[in-house]
């Protein structure tokens, strides 16, 4: 019944099948057998429903029920009534309710309560109280759960409705002040055992107005609100936060983040324009997404502005430098800022898709849902692979999911966090090392790792277990550079393995556990201490920092920030209705690692040898611990006064060595004696010897760059020494360098770069001269290479591949001879050496030579990928005396003294004159404190003198990765400069390297937009170097510039440079002899400059020369009419005279002006001015003279204006101005005029004289000739049939065409029909596509078809006039009409093209055209058409052609005309035997002719059988006579018989004839001289065939043998005679082949 009450509409039944109205009765399936549910009615009844939707009466209660709940465990089912009373019933088996209790809830009942059952039996109410009333059914408990003000709810605030997330164990419940309160649920058990609820009111969320409804979704983390003004979803989200690279954001609301640069201790808090899902922070961009779009920002100042937006549903996110990484299905994509993918990572079905991205130093660590982990190589352009992919749940086998994945700073070692497959969060960390493909972990359920700590002592394991026990990791960290420090927060777990509830977390009971992690060590504990109090959670570990974020609080309706200090909190938002968050509050702290406390802001040397020992103090190594630390050192330095300073440091004090070298570095003093080095204290003391053996030879250079010493010896072995450990340790081997340089004599020079990794050596030869080669010892590699001086170029040839740079290498550093070399002190790739010029004869220059100052400074990078690069090279400025060292960014040299008037002085080392430093004397005196030493600049370091290192570091990589030619790292190395000076000074490089991609990144940067237009702008030049000067010029490298466009062979773009720079002789010159394209509009642009300075007179030549000065000049001396009339006078041009002619008419002086119009021949001038003067009649014969037809237009005008229209039809004629002359004719009715001056005109000028006459009704002759000529043929012709003018008809037809009128060209064709005028009219008939007419036509008039006639016949395949079928039809009609007229290659043709190609093959056999018709046979590949060929090939003579024969065959094999290929063949074997009497041949034939027959037996039935024993028995009779004349010479007799037996065949003579049978045995019988039965035989042939030929078959020696012998004269015909017989069987044969 209710079923049926539910489905005919009543709303109550409905109601209660509607399981989800939480204000109906509820139901529950009971423990009585077949039951299904509960419900209840309006009037407080319950009845209880089974699966057959029988409804039973259960129970009844005082009300209306508002909330049902059924404990299946202890069979109670509890009601609660409007009245809020509540019942407990319990349910028997047999369906009996049984009241146990009955109580009244506190609270205001009725519709306001709001009333949610929990899963475990509790029952929460809110009914509008400041308070929600909470009853435990099962334990018979009840309390209340109250707002806190503190968190920023207002007193007196209600409570309306609740709503409970079983899955979350969170209560949400509404307040009438729009804000949503939130209860997390916490079971806590105690120490006996015995469980407890509590429950932890959090940070409240708000709406606007009064909430009434709340309710969780079926995704756990939304929450409807409904409120008085709107309907809102909440959506749970963690708060975003990272870091890296000392930049820090935090998420501080949905649209809000807060962002902290530790590099220049700022904070800002910037708002996005969307909700914020994820965010990612590097030094230089902030990367937002909202779940749909990525967002990138950039600082800009004090905040940040957007650079690029673009759409990604990426469920990770992760920034890398410039690169963005987003996941998506089974691929990571690698994009840039404004989201091009510019890469994907591809991760198989198997692999899963990944979920998980972190990013740590230059390395990606990727996890998938399928439980997989790899790490990305990101240091190259491309992210590559290391190891392999690896399936964690092979290794793992309770692997769930995958929480956290994170790799260290040098990606060979991944730490994993995982949730197992009960869904509880693992206890351990898991470490995953990619080299050794090893995985171990940390169990912080034990307290211990894999096996146990690597720590040996007890004490530290007991503290360990104790300390790090039944704790669960909730996050972790690898530092951000240093590769073996890892940090995770830890939080302790019930007994159940759950981690700890959000209670005890607030309780700060969070720990953070630092290790260090190596491979060789494992994990090591390197401190635990609690996580503070006022700090909410670990944010980031990089040394000496751990980097937390902070907690907002609520205190007295603001938020504040907790002390951090010893401090109280301090408001940093004053209180309102709605607290706001602070408006830039500082949300991440950095708290200093244990080790590091008071050394927060040491420099990175110490910062990693306190690291190291701290990694050797752990594992226990005292000696690494104590070398780690032994260069960590105090010195103070004391500046007493402005120009000097002192070191307080004790060590004052020398010592007596007699060492030909010397070195120092740090505290160490390296002196040489026989057979080793001495390493000294500075007292003297000797603490280390390196000692070389006697082969090794006596160290005789020492030379120390960085923390490396080159040892070089007098036997030409050479070694490097590592001085950065407590005792100098060699590097590589002792280098014999005699075995790698045949020539060497002794070493000049030794030094070593600042890795200690590269040697530089000068040598002496084994001559005694200098070598003019650089060698390069590279200690690693153990190779050698060299730059030769000589010639120019290193060992092959210059790294660099272009021709332009290896030229101009080998022009300036050709025929040179290094002198001094040296390392930078610091970066480990450059290299400058000293060169000057070489004699001939390859000796060094004199000192003289040297004196010139011709000494070049060549600077090189080197390095082991790319060999040797030249950087720069540049001349030694000549007041200095020669190079001392290189530090980046300056070459320091030492400067000359120079005597002057007696003095020293310093040369002139700036701008200014010398300087004297001392006063003259008998004795000239040193200064006395003269600056010695002075340094320049480098080139890419010009201006950027005093950048940071950073900045220096940048550039150089610029330059170095700019000289390799990949821009990729160029770019890279360069993107985090700021500066505008540096900025420049690349762009400056640019222009030396013709670097136009770089300059263009360069202009950007440095704002100059000036500039970066002109160079988008040049680009459209295609010379390199004509972009590239244009970018000098705006940097004002003008030298540059003029050399560029030079060099290009641009002197277009040189002369504008030249006129842009005000060098106008210049750029004249380059007009006159290279751009004489260019060359007027260059002296015109002069001229103009030099009326701009007031030189008019030169000004005026120019004009002259540049051809405007009939314009220009008048204009410039405009205020001078003296000079102006001379010069004019003084040109004698016609424009000229014009122009002053018009000048004297603007100043009334008529004379004058005809004068100079007379001058110019300007005759509308004269015209104009005559006819203003009233003199018409001069001014109509200056026009009739001169025929110029501006002046009779003009007089035409006048006439026509004093009303002379004769005279004004006239000039208008002259002047061509027809339809003026026309327009007068019609208007007078000078119709005679009329049509003469229309056919002069134009076709509009036609079209209206003809409507003219039209409309008149007279002339219609001239009206259709005009129609025609204007091209309405139409028109014509209707005119034309109106008037019965058939003369201009059949003009005008001659012009139809297919574009006309098709009615209109069926009328004319009839007309010529009539007139029978019969090829006009087909021609006609086809221009109207009527086609069959005009065939027809054709055929009834007996007219040729022509080709071009059939062509116009023949309709286009996708012709809309006639279907296909049509078209063939109209196809097949023309071959036919052609067939008749005997046309038979254009019927061939066009039965073809009608598709019948057995019609074409039939005319074209009538042609008889044998090269077409095989040509046909072969294409149309059809039967009939083959054996048609064949048939005609045959009644050919295909007896003496063998191409015939051959077609013949196969066109018969094609056509599969079996039968008659047989009979064909059998047709060659009668000739063969009739001809020449060839059986074999004539046996072959045969053979053929039954094989053939043979399989079309199946084909033809028994015609085909008869014919094949036929052809059997004459191919065997052919067989017999064929075996009798091969045996006649082995066995005569046998051969006579079978001839015998042949004759005596009834068939023989079709097969065999009988002739040649007779002729064998008179032959045998003569050849044997039986000549008597020779005749016996001659005479039974002719008795069987009296009119025989015998010389036909017997040969001539016989026939006389056998006359001679007989006495008889034997009569017989010549052979070239034919019998009778033979004629017939020849026209035989003849009508078998037809």
């Amino acid at each position: 019944m209710l079923a049926r009450a539910a489905v005919s509409g009543d709303e109550s039944a409905l109601d209660m099948f509607n399981w989800k109205k939480s204000n109906k009765g509820g139901f529950a399936l009971g423990s009585q057998e077949g039951m299904a549910f509960y419900i209840s009615t309006a009037d407080g009844s319950v009845y209880s429903v089974d699966e057959q939707v029988r409804s039973v009466p259960l129970l009844s209660v005082e009300s209306a029920v508002q909330k049902m709940w059924y404990s299946k465990r202890r069979a109670v089912l509890a009601v609660v009534t409007d009245s809020l009373l509540l019942s407990h019933f319990s349910l028997g088996p047999e369906g009996i309710a049984q009241e146990i209790s009955k109580v009244k809830l506190s609270g205001r009942g009725g519709q306001h309560a709001d009333i949610v059952w929990t899963e475990n039996g509790l029952l929460i109410t809110a009914s509008g109280e400041q308070h929600i009333r909470l009853w435990d059914v099962e334990l018979d408990d009840h309390y209340a759960l109250t707002l806190d003000e503190s968190l920023g709810f207002e007193k007196g605030e209600l409570l309306n409705c609740v709503s409970f997330c079983t899955s979350k164990q969170v209560l949400a419940a509404g307040t009438s002040r729009g804000r949503v309160a939130l209860w997390h649920m916490v079971t806590v058990s105690d120490q006996k055992g015995d469980t407890k609820i509590h429950w932890k009111l959090q940070t409240p969320a708000e709406v606007e107005g009064n909430i009434s409804q709340l309710q969780w979704g079926s995704s756990s983390h939304l929450l409807a609100v409904c409120s008085s003004s709107c309907v809102v979803i909440l959506s749970e989200h963690v708060m975003c936060s990272h870091y890296s690279q000392q930049m820090a954001a935090v998420q501080l609301t949905p649209t809000q983040l807060s962002l902290a640069n530790f590099n220049t201790n700022t904070h800002i808090t910037f708002h996005t324009d969307t909700h914020i899902r994820a965010v990612q922070v590097t030094r230089d961009m902030v990367t937002v997404g909202n779940g749909k779009y990525i967002t990138v920002y950039e600082p800009s100042g004090q905040t940040l502005h957007s650079t690029g937006s673009f759409q990604c549903e990426s469920p990770a996110l992760a920034v890398h430098e410039e690169n963005i990484y987003t996941v998506e299905p089974n691929r990571v994509q690698i994009r840039t800022p404004q989201g091009t993918v510019k890469q994907l990572l591809v991760f198989s079905e198997a692999e899963g898709n990944p979920t998980l991205l972190s990013v740590c130093g230059s390395y990606l660590a990727v996890g998938t849902d399928t439980g997989h982990v790899r790490v990305f190589d990101l240091t190259r352009r491309e992210a590559k692979a290391m190891g392999v992919m690896k399936n964690l749940s092979e290794l793992i086998p309770d692997l769930g999911a995958l929480r956290s994945v994170k790799c260290n700073a040098s990606g060979n070692q991944l730490s994993i966090l995982i949730t197992q497959v009960n869904g509880r969060p693992d206890n351990k960390v898991y470490f995953y090392d990619i080299e050794l493909d090893t995985l171990s972990y940390f169990n912080f359920f034990t307290g211990r790792p894999e096996s146990s700590l690597a720590q040996s002592e007890d004490s530290q394991r007991t503290r360990c277990e104790g300390e790090l026990a039944a704790r669960c990791p909730v996050s972790q960290f690898w530092d951000e550079n240093e590769s073996r420090l890892f940090v995770c927060e830890t939080v302790p777990v019930n007994s159940d393995l759950h981690c700890s509830s959000q209670s005890q977390i607030e309780k700060e009971d969070v720990l953070v556990v630092t290790f260090f992690v190596t491979q060789e060590h494992g994990l090591l504990l390197q401190d635990s201490q609690p996580k503070p109090a006022t700090l909410l959670s670990l944010l980031a570990l990089d040394t000496p920092y751990y980097y937390y974020i902070c907690k907002l609080l609520f205190r007295r309706g603001g938020l504040v920030l907790p002390d951090l200090g010893e401090g109280g909190d301090q408001v940093v938002s004053t209180p309102s209705a709605a607290p706001q968050v602070p408006s830039s509050p500082q949300m991440v702290i950095r708290r200093a690692l244990r080790d590091f406390v008071g050394l927060e802001s040491c420099e990175k040397q110490t910062r990693d040898a306190m690291l190291n020992f701290s990694f050797y103090l752990t594992i226990g190594d005292m000696d690494e611990a104590f070398k780690a630390i032994k260069l960590i050192k105090r010195l103070k330095v004391v500046f007493p006064s402005e120009n000097e300073f002192c070191v307080n440091d004790p060590f004052r004090c020398s010592f007596q060595c007699e060492s030909p070298a010397l070195a120092v570095h740090e505290e160490n003093i390296y002196t040489v004696e026989p057979n080793r080095v001495q390493i000294r204290t500075p007292q003297g003391t000797v603490k280390q010897l390196l000692v070389f053996s006697e082969a090794e030879g006596n160290p005789t250079l020492l030379s120390v760059c960085g923390s490396y010493l080159a040892v070089g010896t007098d036997t030409g072995h050479v070694r490097v020494f590592d001085l950065t450990r407590r005792e100098a340790k060699a590097m590589g081997v002792m280098k014999n360098l005699s075995e790698l340089i045949p020539d060497l004599g002794a070493l000049r020079s030794v030094k070593c770069n600042a890795s200690g990794n590269q040697l530089s050596i000068l040598i002496t030869q084994v001559n005694g001269r200098p070598d003019n080669k650089v060698y390069f010892y590279d200690i690693e590699l153990d190779t050698l290479s060299y730059f030769n001086f000589f010639t120019g170029r290193p060992e092959s040839s210059l790294a660099q591949s272009e021709d332009s740079q290896r030229t101009r290498c080998e022009g300036e550093l050709a025929a040179r001879c290094p002198v001094s070399q040296f390392w930078d002190e610091n970066e480990s790739r450059l290299f400058v050496c000293e060169t000057v010029p070489v004699n001939s004869d390859l000796h060094c220059s004199s000192q003289s030579q040297i004196e010139k100052e011709d000494v070049l400074v060549v600077t090189f990078f080197v390095t082991q990928e790319h060999g040797l690069l030249l950087q720069d090279s540049q001349p030694k400025p000549a007041t200095l005396l020669s190079l001392l060292a290189l530090d980046t960014p300056y070459y320091y040299y030492i400067c000359k003294l120079l005597f002057r008037r007696g003095g020293l002085v310093l040369p002139d080392l700036g701008e200014g004159g010398d300087q004297v430093v001392s006063t003259p004397s008998a004795a000239p005196q040193v200064p006395s404190s003269p600056q010695m030493v002075i340094r320049r600049a480098l080139r890419d370091f010009v201006g950027l003198e005093s950048c940071e290192k950073q900045t220096r570091d940048a550039m150089l990589n610029f330059s170095f990765y700019l000289t390799i030619g990949d821009m990729d790292e160029a770019f890279k190395a360069i993107k985090l400069i700021k500066s505008e000076a540096v900025w420049e000074n690349m762009a400056r490089m640019c222009v030396k390297s013709c670097r136009l991609d770089v300059a263009r990144v360069c202009l950007g940067n440095m704002g100059n937009a000036r500039a970066a237009r002109a160079l988008r702008d040049a680009e459209k030049e295609p010379e390199v170097e004509a972009q590239v000067a244009v970018l000098a010029t705006q940097l004002g490298m003008l030298e540059d510039a003029e050399r560029l466009y030079k060099s290009c062979g641009r002197f277009d773009l040189l002369n504008k440079f030249y006129q842009a720079a005000g060098q106008w002789q210049q750029a004249v010159e380059t007009a006159e002899t290279h751009d004489r394209i260019h060359l007027r509009t260059t002296y015109y642009s002069y001229a103009k400059h030099q009326e701009a300075m007031g030189d008019k007179n030169l000004a005026l030549v120019y004009f002259e020369k540049s051809d405007t000065h009939r314009f220009e000049v008048p204009r410039m001396l405009m205020e001078d009419n003296l000079s102006l009339e001379i010069y004019i006078n003084k040109m004698k041009d016609e424009d000229l005279y014009k122009w002053w002619g018009h000048y004297l008419e603007s100043q009334s002086d008529m004379e004058a002006a005809l004068h100079y119009y007379d001058l110019a021949q300007d005759y509308l001038s004269q015209v104009r001015v005559h006819c203003y003067l009233g003199n018409i009649q001069k001014a109509s014969e200056i026009a009739n003279e001169t025929g110029n037809r501006a002046a009779s237009y003009h007089v035409a005008r006048q006439y026509e204006g004093q009303d002379e229209i004769s005279q004004s039809v006239h000039f208008y004629t002259r002047a061509q101005a027809y339809n003026n002359a026309i327009r007068l004719c019609k208007e007078n009715n000078l119709d005679e005029q009329l049509m003469n001056l229309a056919l002069l005109s134009n076709p509009e000028d036609m079209m209206d004289t003809a409507m003219y006459y039209e409309e008149k009704g007279m002339h219609m002759d001239r009206a259709v000739m005009l129609y025609h000529k204007a091209g309405h043929v139409s028109k014509a012709l209707e005119l034309a049939f109106a008037t019965e003018q058939f003369g201009a008809l059949q003009l005008i037809a001659e012009d139809l065409n297919e574009n006309s009128d098709p009615a209109l060209l069926a009328r004319c064709s009839d007309f010529f029909i009539k007139h029978a005028q019969y090829q006009k009219a087909v021609e006609l008939l086809v221009a109207a596509k009527k086609y069959h007419e005009a065939l027809q036509l054709c055929l009834d008039q007996s007219l040729s078809i022509t080709e071009d006639l059939a062509e116009s016949l023949t309709v286009p395949k996708d012709s809309s006039h006639l279907s296909e079928a049509g078209r063939k039809e109209l196809l097949e009609k023309i071959a036919d009409c052609c067939m008749r007229q005997g046309n038979y290659h254009l019927a061939t043709k066009k039965y073809t093209q009608a598709g019948n190609k057995i019609k074409a093959m039939r005319a074209l056999l009538k042609s008889g055209d044998t090269e077409k018709i095989v040509f046909f046979a072969g294409v149309s590949r059809q039967k009939e058409i083959y054996v048609m060929a064949a048939n005609y090939l045959q009644s050919l003579d295909w007896r003496n052609d063998a191409e015939n024969m051959k077609n013949i065959i196969g066109f018969y094999t094609k056509g599969r005309a079996l039968d008659l290929l047989a009979g064909f063949y059998e047709a060659c074997a009668e000739v063969e035997i009739d001809d020449y009497q060839n059986y074999e041949k004539a046996y072959g034939a045969l053979t053929e002719a039954c094989k053939c027959l043979t399989k079309a037996k199946g084909r033809s039935g028994d015609e085909a059988d008869s014919k094949l024993l036929i052809l059997t028995q004459r191919f065997g009779l052919v067989k017999r006579f064929i075996q009798a004349r091969r045996m006649h010479e082995e066995d005569p007799v046998e051969a006579v018989r079978l001839c015998e037996s042949l004759l005596e065949e009834k068939d023989l003579d079709p097969a065999v004839r009988v002739g040649d049978v007779y002729g064998f045995l008179v032959e045998h019988y003569c050849h044997h001289g039986n000549f008597q039965q020779a005749w016996t035989k001659i005479e039974e042939l002719r008795s069987t065939r009296p009119n025989i030929n015998l010389s036909l078959y017997v040969s001539q020696a016989s026939l006389e043998a056998l006359q001679n012998a007989a006495g008889v004269r034997l009569v017989y015909r010549e052979t070239n005679t034919h019998t009778a017989e033979d004629d017939e069987e020849v026209e035989e044969d003849e009508n078998i082949n037809h």
